[in-house]
């Protein structure tokens, strides 16, 4: 477990008020999280035993919601940071062969919701 840990999210919503869009929304939205480093496994001396780095995940989105239709841009893990969490088999350096557990790497998107 590491020893601290944040997490923050963020909405904000601007009414749109055009002609063809009577009752639009922009909604942009962002959060994180935060996490100190910790060890890998609960003994120190282990060879599976590997210092977990910090790390910082951020998302970012953008709506434009018309009642029926909302579109959305996005982009998970801005900061394109590995994310480690975990590993399994020896840690020891130099091993080719250790795995560690990683977040998605940065990733682009745009989404499309229709109501009905």
């Amino acid at each position: 477990m590491p020893q601290s840990t944040l997490t923050l999210g963020v909405d904000h919503t601007i009414p749109i008020s055009l002609s063809a869009l009577p009752t639009a929304t922009l909604t942009l939205h962002v959060d994180g999280a935060y996490h100190t480093s910790e060890t890998a496994n609960i003994v120190p001396s282990s060879v599976y035993n590997w210092q977990i780095p910090w790390n910082f995940l951020g998302d970012l989105r953008a709506t434009l919601d018309t009642g029926g239709v909302a579109v959305s841009a996005f982009i998970d893990n801005f900061t394109n940071d590995p994310g480690y969490s975990g590993g399994t088999n020896d840690q020891a350096v130099p091993n080719y062969g250790r795995f560690r557990f990683v977040a998605r790497p940065r990733t682009f998107g745009v989404n499309l919701r229709y109501k009905f």
